[in-house]
């Protein structure tokens, strides 16, 4: 009988030690596994806001063409361009895009196929944002007959 309550009464030794250290491995995996999400969601709010601001830019290109403010000659010299926003109190991420314009003749009487393809500043980075359109481009008064 007395081996019975003697076995009864002994508690393992480390068990409790065991546990905890189970649990805290279990709990630095989760910690780290939504650090990697975290990490994964910025990454891709970064890009998306960058493909938005790269298609804003196309748009804005193609409507200075449209509107007449900017000759096709001139448009290769608009390659380079900055993009920054301006919000308060936030150091705004800063973007370098190259800007490449295509034009061709289209089917249609007195319009034109516009393509605007921006790009990274990278060589190797793919196109960000991509826009054509068909404009009608607007007469320049100041030359004789010219089209800008």
């Amino acid at each position: 009988m007395t081996r019975a309550r003697v076995g009864a009464a002994r508690t393992p030794r480390g068990g409790v030690l065991l546990e905890t250290m189970v649990a805290m491995a279990l709990m630095v995996m989760v910690g780290l596994l939504a650090l990697g999400i975290a990490r994964d969601a910025s990454k891709a709010t970064e890009r998306a806001d960058r493909r938005a601001a790269a298609v804003e830019l196309a748009a804005s290109r193609i409507a200075e063409i449209e509107a007449g403010l900017v000759e096709l000659d001139a448009v290769g010299d608009l390659d380079e361009v900055e993009f920054e926003e301006d919000l308060e109190g936030i150091d705004a991420p800063r973007w370098r895009f190259a800007v490449e314009v295509e034009t061709a003749p289209s089917g249609f009487d007195g319009l034109v196929r516009v393509e605007v393809v921006v790009r990274e500043d990278d060589e190797d980075a793919g196109a960000l944002g991509e826009l054509a359109r068909l404009v009608t481009l607007v007469e320049d008064d100041s030359r004789s007959g010219g089209v800008r």
